[in-house]
């Protein structure tokens, strides 16, 4: 899937995609905190950067794969039967190693609108942040 640079950015900033969350996708600008990691997945989800979620979660992590082609395509067809509506950052905390992120996500997919409400652990390790795993709540 590829997404138009001039298009607003998923990740709601206001700002054109290749003005905001597709300069840390290719590697031009380093998130600064767990929070911008977390946006910026969000946006990769959405706009299909597949290589971007998997070199950004931590090997702990349940969901990781070693068959890396399986997984990119799994994230691949979540990705390209999802629209990703809204981005709605509900908390966020962060200690030295280690940080929160409670959001919401609207989506949409198979013809029905729904919210994900998930906090995600980030854990840095040599200087980056990583997605470590998840807790899945009902509606907020």
């Amino acid at each position: 899937m590829r997404y138009n640079g001039n298009l607003l950015c998923p990740c709601n900033s206001g700002k054109k995609y290749k003005k905001c969350c597709k300069r840390v996708h290719d590697g031009l600008v380093d998130v600064k905190n767990a929070l911008e990691l977390m946006v910026s997945r969000y946006s990769a989800y959405a706009v299909g950067r597949c290589e971007y979620i998997i070199q950004t979660t931590h090997k702990s992590n349940e969901q990781f794969m070693h068959n890396v082609n399986v997984w990119f395509d799994e994230i691949e067809e979540f990705s390209s039967n999802t629209s990703f509506k809204q981005l709605i950052i509900l908390d966020y905390s962060e200690k030295e190693q280690e940080a929160f992120v409670t959001f919401q996500a609207k989506l949409h997919q198979n013809g029905n609108d729904f919210s994900l409400t998930e906090q995600s652990r980030f854990i840095k390790e040599d200087e980056k942040w990583y997605y470590q795993q998840a807790e899945i709540f009902e509606e907020i």
